[in-house]
């Protein structure tokens, strides 16, 4: 009878110690409250050879870390102050389907979140032959010349490089930036993309374009004439339109040369100068951005 339970003593140790020294069980079991899994509607996008997700910061108690497979393989384990991150991997490192798992400061493992991709895709191509973009004051707009066939995202420097700028992947050929400052300088770059079981695959940077936001030139003065006196000449125009003039910029015009003659202020409506045979003179309006308008010329009767 000893001899029984020593034996039963020692089968009890190599049990414990065989379930204890090699931590949690392989697959770990997580707690019952958490069968479902915290991560949900991960969004994805191929790029390239690379596969993009951005992982969200659950809403969760008692989490410390999460851990991400390729079948068999880590591919990063993450504290949760890190969150939420954008994780690239290169797909030819991808050894099966990715599941990511959220681990608790008690050590058990949640449910894990299954995310399914295309094992092969085709890159699509740029077919853009000119990219413009165009101030318009509040907004830019982007231009560009390619099949309607062909989708494109639009990205900005200075903003997200995996979030478009483009709530949906765009084929009209323009897109119109409103979140743009005035006198600052913007770069937009364009991306092909087509879809994979509803995945975006998206290529190289085929264009890149970049401008100043400024805003539109003010509106030129109104009718010019001149009134001689002697030897002197009296330049009159009728005030801009625009609200924001600061000045306006009197030119002569003799045969094709055309000559700066003097400046006024936005209050004034004339400019006495010499006069000058077979000259006419015109007159243009400038803003407080030192936009300038076209030039508005007399007509001679």
């Amino acid at each position: 009878m000893k001899k029984y339970l020593a034996a039963y003593g020692v089968l009890i140790l190599l049990v414990y110690l065989g379930t204890g020294a090699c931590g949690h069980r392989v697959p770990p079991e997580y707690p019952a409250k958490y069968v479902r899994p915290l991560f949900t509607r991960i969004p994805i996008l191929i790029r390239g050879n690379t596969l993009i997700m951005f992982i969200k910061r659950p809403q969760a108690q008692g989490l410390k870390e999460i851990v991400v497979y390729s079948g068999p393989k880590l591919l990063i384990h993450l504290e949760i102050s890190k969150l939420p991150y954008w994780l690239s991997v290169g797909m030819e490192s991808l050894t099966g389907d990715i599941e990511i798992l959220p681990v608790f400061q008690n050590g058990l493992y949640g449910a894990p979140s299954k995310v399914n991709f295309p094992q092969e895709v085709t890159i699509p191509g740029c077919e853009i032959s000119k990219v413009t973009a165009s101030s318009l004051g509040r907004l830019i707009e982007v231009r560009w010349e390619s099949p309607q066939s062909q989708f494109y995202n639009i990205y900005r420097v200075d903003s997200s490089q995996y979030i478009p700028l483009n709530s949906s992947p765009i084929w009209r050929g323009f897109f119109i930036d409103v979140n743009v400052k005035m006198n600052q300088e913007y770069t937009y770059y364009i991306r092909p993309v087509t879809f994979y079981a509803g995945i975006p695959v998206e290529g190289d940077v085929c264009k890149k374009v970049k401008i100043r936001n400024m805003p539109p030139a003010p509106a030129p003065p109104g009718r010019v004439y001149t009134v001689k006196t002697g030897e002197q000449v009296k330049v009159v125009w009728t005030p801009s339109t625009s609200s924001d003039v600061t000045g306006y910029i009197i030119y002569r015009k003799c045969g094709k040369r055309v000559k700066k003659v003097g400046v006024a202020a936005s209050t004034m409506n004339s400019y006495q100068t010499q006069h000058m045979s077979r000259c006419i003179y015109g007159v243009s309006s400038v803003n407080s951005f030192r936009r300038e308008s076209r030039i508005r010329f007399e007509v001679k009767q």
